[in-house]
């Protein structure tokens, strides 16, 4: 099998493309060029083009140091008239390998991709779509596929891990403990200002609020004024000596 090194010239553009083709020395004038922005050149302008042959030879090798060679002496990649984006060496997409791309090749690039459509973009998903894409993710992570199955965390891991402890059971040293702990403490100024940040603007909805009537009914309203609030330091408030009937 022979290798060849072409060199493709558009009629309309004046475009030129160095690229390498492997086959029949016909094949070489049928094959267009594969490169990302000849190809969406020649969609573009038309295929009007026409063929050169550089170089075949029967060693690959033979033909990657030519193919570098008329890459350095046209200046393929940064010339405007070339549409390369690398340097042709013969081995295709594996010449972009720690390669720096130019200024040129960017702004090839970036007219190639210019106006091109998201693949999936404004397209409806059918039902039939819908349904093999949930019967692909259902039970992806569950069960036996999940990697944590079967697997348990000590409370000091999940601490560190950040897991949730949703559905563990506290023993009664615990529980102690934790209630040690939280007596007497008081929230900083710095953490109400971050529950009010948080919670500025969030709307109750009707469950929740269903749950909070629940939680109050029966309860007075003062329950916490006056003397019977933990800040409190003295004095009454105008509702507290008007519930308590106080002058």
């Amino acid at each position: 099998m022979l290798y060849y090194l072409l060199l493709k010239s558009h009629n309309q553009t004046r475009l030129k493309y160095l690229c390498r083709h492997h086959g029949t020395k016909q094949s070489c004038f049928d094959y267009p060029g594969s490169g990302t922005y000849w190809k969406r050149h020649l969609r573009k302008h038309g295929k009007d083009i026409s063929t050169k042959i550089l170089f075949e030879t029967a060693d690959l090798k033979e033909l990657s140091e030519r193919g570098v060679y008329y890459s350095k002496l046209w200046d393929v990649v940064k010339s405007k008239k070339w549409a390369n984006l690398c340097p042709e060496s013969g081995e295709g997409g594996l010449t972009r390998v720690g390669f720096k791309l130019s200024k040129e090749t960017k702004r090839k690039i970036s007219l190639a991709n210019k106006g091109r459509p998201s693949a999936c973009k404004g397209i409806p998903l059918t039902e039939e779509h819908k349904l093999k894409l949930s019967k692909a993710h259902t039970g992806l992570h569950a069960g036996p596929k999940n990697p944590m199955f079967g697997k348990t965390h000590d409370a000091a891991t999940r601490q560190r891990m950040g897991l949730p402890s949703k559905g563990r059971s506290l023993s009664e040293e615990v529980k102690r403990k934790m209630s040690v702990t939280l007596t007497g403490q008081r929230r900083s100024f710095k953490t109400k200002q971050n529950i009010s940040k948080a919670l500025k603007g969030r709307r109750l909805t009707e469950e929740w609020k269903k749950k909070i009537s629940l939680t109050k009914t029966g309860k007075p309203v003062f329950s916490l004024c006056g003397p019977k609030h933990p800040n409190w330091k003295g004095g009454c408030s105008y509702y507290y000596r008007q519930k308590h009937q106080l002058n």
